[in-house]
């Protein structure tokens, strides 16, 4: 005999018509979920009814199964190595199941008594009531799915009442089911009850408001409406999107310039089709448009554009497909990609921001074949024009197309057009208006009454062929019923206007025609521009939901609006134009407030738009300094400035706010290398004299100073200052000064008393770099131990580590330890992407191989350094390689060429140059030029402790070869005491030789012996050939032919 489990409803048991009842509720809940759920292992069902350990739930689960063994239903549960399972049970669930597949909707519903297994509760077994509420919800999904089933039978059958009594039960139950509201609506239409039916309608409209803050859907929006006015649909227009047409001649010089590969400038006046011409034209050639679009009141917030951009890039492709740091790099601009980093900072961390968005672009490109540019270039702000420009260098091969009216581009946009004609490589194409030939084109392919189209003389007159004003005039004479117009007629309703006022006109007349609500949400739409949405205007208008998604229907209808934005930037324009300045003023004082109160941040730039809008001051003043700092943040010095030169304006008598607002502002210019701009806001800020601005301003004057290369001036204002920064700065400055012990007092004092691990991490690499300098190898590697525990977790920090150390090792001759630490730095630069620390990182690299004697690969990473350097704007770093080069020239015996290089003119380390310079000159027998240059170098070198002993065996080198061994003699015994390898032997072996001239052969085989054994370890950046020569002339003297054979 059968057991029947009822579960839907309160559970129950019945066999052979009898009710049964377990002794325990787990027992009912195992059998319900064994037969929902299927067989199952008695681990899970122990962990699903007791939290207890494994072994305590196990015996719980034996204890229970031991009870049920004691009732009629011993045989219902099997079990199969330890899964359990049913046997000789049905449900009403596996039933109701089986007729709802089966379309039986009627049968299943008399089924459902209510929630499944309704009433028991195990309040002891948490994991079973979680599994109880999701199944619940799963069998309340079927029992609404099979009553939307009967009411839609019920309907098909001619069972109206039935019907609407299923769908009201349905909606009862699940209110936000919005498709079956429409249908209910429907089906008391079509009974007669349309007044009914749009009760149900605002029923559902005030749900929707008072529970969700929404408003029903377009499409129920437009059925309530047709009920209300007895049309089903609202007729549309056929005016939206006009055919493309009057175009052939600039399509085919646009094919014509797509097949070359170059470049395409669209330019014409608004509403002329340039936009619709870029759009059919990529179409066309079947790649997919990644145009960056300008929108009005883009200009005053950086890289608004850009960020829309990269949204519709993003949506192309998998974020985490992205590099970590690439990720990093967008949230600048995406916040919700990643954790945003710290703000940028100079030209470095902006090229890191523009490879990050190179490298999402190049995603994008690998996902779609894709052309690039921008349209109404006019609009676009500033930072995105310059991300423009990079990305056009970037990817050449790339189709780029821009499209703008050429008089109203920026001063940006317009250096980037001109760039792009400049270089020969793009088509400059100015579309005109339609000709008569071209409208009367458009007016055949338009659904309009031919005696419209007998129009087009006096259209072209009055729109001068432009296909926007063409169809707003078309437009307008719909909404009037006045289509078939004849000449005259049209005549007298249009008079001729200049073209400037056509489009407003047009305007004017069809604004006028609509309702006040609808017209002050379309101007508001006009103000709040990108950030409009429905329920933006309802917070600003204090409307409901519904009438703002009402009002905006009518707008849309109308051609106004197209997916909740303006058809077309002009007629955006032309609204705004129109607008009462007190009606501007207040739509903007709602926006304001409205904005400011949402839970997303809004950019700072766009709250001030409407603060100015609205005549606030006070906001402002305050948007100001908040917009000027967003700005800093994305190194958007120009919008920063301008913001920061607003707030200035705006201040009556405030001292202490005005320092800070001209601190920022010589911050930005020393940001932008103006140190003309930060001297005259020094001036005004000495002049406010703030007692509390003593140790900054000493500090911003002595950090001018130092990048005026008045280092003696720089030391003295920072000096002054108590600033930590002032600190390291001053280290730089006494360096320069040849005040080492200074700089080092200067160092440690920030060591001592760190304000910050950054402080701690950059004294201390100071320090290690001062040692550096002065030759001091143990000193050097005790500070670069104090250092690199700041770089454990700070990628960055541990970048400049590794550039700093690589150097140290290779002027240590250490070479090959210098070469495995710069080619760690170089992957973690490029990982990270600092640019700046690449290029140095490969230009000490190449300077590593080469004194490791690997002289091509040198070469290769030298060349590399350059292409780099030039890239980024480093001359010293490319000057730098200049210098090496000439170096391994020296070292190949290459001499003029190397003097040819070391001459060319150079802002840079003129005193190392003039060095090497005398090193070539000697080996090309040019004493006296030697000599001049050795007496200009040796008084530059006094800081540089190892260059100074280089420069010191020239002098040597030079006396020695003009056969004056004393002198020689003088040079060599300041250099003898030199700690660095190489430069020590190849003194010796000079020494070595001026013993040689005197006849002192015994001494001088004495003095060269040492630096010939080491002559292997020496390093090859000078020219350590000298070592074998001199050991060769010394054996050979000394009458050892084949010994002296063997040294060469």
């Amino acid at each position: 005999m059968k057991v029947r489990l009822l579960l839907l409803g309160s559970p129950e048991l019945w066999l052979g018509g009898e009710r049964l009842h377990l002794p325990t509720r787990k027992l009912l809940g195992l059998l319900a979920y064994l037969a929902l759920e299927g067989p199952t292992p008695r681990s899970t069902l122990a962990a699903l009814f007791w939290e207890a350990e494994e072994e305590r739930a196990r015996a719980n689960l034996r204890n229970e199964l031991y009870r049920l063994k004691k009732t009629p239903l011993a045989e219902v549960v099997r079990e199969d190595q330890g899964v359990l399972c049913l046997d000789n049970l049905e449900t009403d669930a596996a039933q109701f199941e089986r007729l709802r597949q089966a379309g039986q909707y009627a049968e299943a519903k008399r089924l459902y008594r209510g929630p499944l297994l309704s009433g028991l509760e195990l309040a002891e077994a948490p994991a079973f009531e979680d599994w109880l509420g999701l199944a619940r919800a799963r069998w309340e999904e079927r029992y609404n799915g099979a009553l939307l089933g009967l009411a839609r039978q019920q309907k098909a059958a001619g069972q109206p009442n039935e019907a609407l009594l299923s769908y009201q039960e349905l909606l009862a139950r699940d209110p936000l089911q919005e498709e079956v509201w429409r249908e209910c609506m429907v089906l008391l239409a079509e009974v007669g009850q349309a007044a009914r039916a749009l009760e149900q309608y605002h029923r559902y409209a005030a749900f929707l408001e008072r529970e969700l803050g929404l408003a029903p859907s377009r499409e129920t929006r437009l059925l309530a409406e047709g009920l209300r006015t007895g049309r089903t649909t609202r007729p549309s227009s056929g005016l939206s999107r006009p055919p493309l047409v009057g175009r052939g001649p600039e399509w085919e010089r646009l094919q014509r310039a797509w097949r070359e590969g170059k470049r395409i400038l669209v330019e014409g006046e608004p509403g002329v089709g340039k936009t619709r011409l870029l759009q059919e034209f990529i179409a066309a050639q079947g790649v997919a448009s990644g145009l960056m679009q300008g929108r009005p009141g883009d200009a005053g917030v950086p890289y608004a554009s850009a960020t829309r951009w990269l949204e519709r890039a993003l949506a192309q492709v998998s974020p985490g497909g992205l590099p970590p740091w690439v990720r990093r790099e967008l949230a600048r601009l995406l916040p919700d990609l990643d954790e945003s980093p710290p703000p940028l900072q100079g030209e470095e961390d902006r090229l890191r921001l523009y490879k990050a968005i190179l490298t999402l672009l190049q995603a994008w490109q690998q996902a779609h074949r894709l052309a690039l540019g921008a349209d109404d270039v006019q609009f676009v702000d500033g930072a995105s024009l310059e991300l423009l420009d990079y990305i056009l260098a970037e990817l050449p091969g790339t189709p780029f197309l821009l499209a703008y009216r050429a008089d109203e581009l920026s001063a940006r946009g317009q250096a980037l057009v001109q760039h792009l004609r400049a270089s020969g490589e793009a088509l400059g194409l100015a579309l005109a208006p339609l000709g008569m030939a071209g409208l009367e084109e458009m007016l055949g392919a338009l659904p309009l009454p031919p005696a419209t189209r007998r129009l087009a003389r006096p259209l072209h007159r009055l729109t001068g062929g432009n296909p926007l004003f063409v169809l707003e005039t078309l437009r307008s004479l719909e909404e009037q019923g006045r289509l078939e117009l004849s000449e005259t007629d049209f005549e007298a309703v249009w008079p001729r206007l200049p073209r400037s006022g056509r489009v407003q006109a047009i305007l004017q007349q069809r604004l006028g025609r609509l309702a006040p609500d609808a017209l002050e949400l379309l101007r508001l739409a006009a103000l709040a521009g990108e950030r409009y949405t429905p329920r933006l205007a309802a917070q600003a208008l204090q409307k409901s939901p519904l009438s703002i998604a009402e009002n905006g229907d009518l707008l849309e209808q109308a051609g106004l609006l197209k997916g909740g934005r303006f058809a077309h930037d002009l007629l955006l324009e032309a609204t705004q134009a129109l607008m009462p300045p007190a009606t501007r003023r207040y739509l903007h004082g709602r926006l304001l407030g409205a904005l400011s109160a949402q839970d997303e941040p809004v950019p700072a730039a766009v709250l001030l738009e409407h603060a100015i809008g609205a005549g606030e001051p006070q906001a402002t003043l305050r948007l100001s300094q908040q917009a000027a700092q967003e700005a800093r943040k994305l190194a958007a010095w120009p919008q920063a400035l301008a913001h920061l030169e607003r707030a200035l304006g705006l201040l009556h008598y405030d001292p202490a706010l005005e320092a800070q607002l001209r601190l920022e502002l010589e911050e930005i210019y020393y940001q932008m290398a103006d140190p003309q701009a930060q001297q005259a806001e020094l001036a005004r800020l000495e002049a406010l004299a703030r007692p509390e601005l003593a140790s900054e301003l000493a500090y911003r004057k002595g950090r001018l100073a130092r990048v005026l290369g008045d280092f003696e001036q720089a030391a003295h204002w920072l000096r002054q200052s108590q600033n930590q920064a002032a600190r390291l700065e001053l280290v730089y400055a006494l360096e320069h000064l040849g005040i080492v012990e200074g700089a080092r007092e200067a160092a440690l004092a920030v060591l001592q008393q760190p304000e910050s691990p950054e402080n701690a991490f950059r004294a201390a690499l100071l320090l290690a770099e001062l040692a550096l300098e002065q030759a001091q190898p143990e000193q050097a590697l005790h500070w670069y131990d104090r250092a690199e525990p700041y770089t454990q977790g700070a990628p960055v920090h541990r970048v400049r580590f590794l550039r700093s150390k690589a150097r140290f090792l290779y002027h240590s001759g250490h070479a090959e330890g210098s070469i495995a630490l710069g080619q760690e730095g170089l992957a973690l630069a490029r990982e990270l992407h600092l640019q700046g620390d690449e290029v140095v990182l490969l230009h000490n690299l190449a300077v590593a191989l080469h004194t490791a004697r690997h002289t091509q690969e040198a070469l290769e990473r030298f060349a590399q350094t350059q292409a780099l350097a030039r890239k980024l704007g480093m001359e010293f770093i490319w000057q730098s390689a200049q210098t090496h080069l000439a170096l391994i020239e020296i070292g190949l015996g290459a001499f003029e060429p190397a003097l040819e290089r070391l001459q060319a003119p150079s802002p840079y380390a003129h005193h190392h140059r003039a060095m090497l310079r005398a090193l070539a000159l000697v080996h090309l027998g040019r004493l006296e030029e030697a000599r001049e240059q050795i007496a200009f170098a040796l008084p530059g070198l006094g800081a540089h402790a190892w260059q100074a002993r280089e420069a010191r065996y020239v002098a040597a080198l030079v006396e020695t070869r003009a056969n004056q061994p004393h002198e020689s003699e003088r040079w060599l015994c300041e250099t003898l005491q030199s700690p660095e390898p190489t430069l020590l032997e190849l003194c010796q072996s000079l020494r070595a030789f001026n013993l040689l001239q005197q006849g002192r052969l015994q001494e001088a085989l004495e003095a060269s012996s040492p630096a010939y054994a080491r002559l292997h370890c020496l390093k090859a950046d000078l020219p350590i050939q000298q070592v074998a020569w001199v050991q060769a002339q010394i054996l050979h003297r000394l009458g050892r032919p084949e010994a002296a054979q063997e040294a060469l």
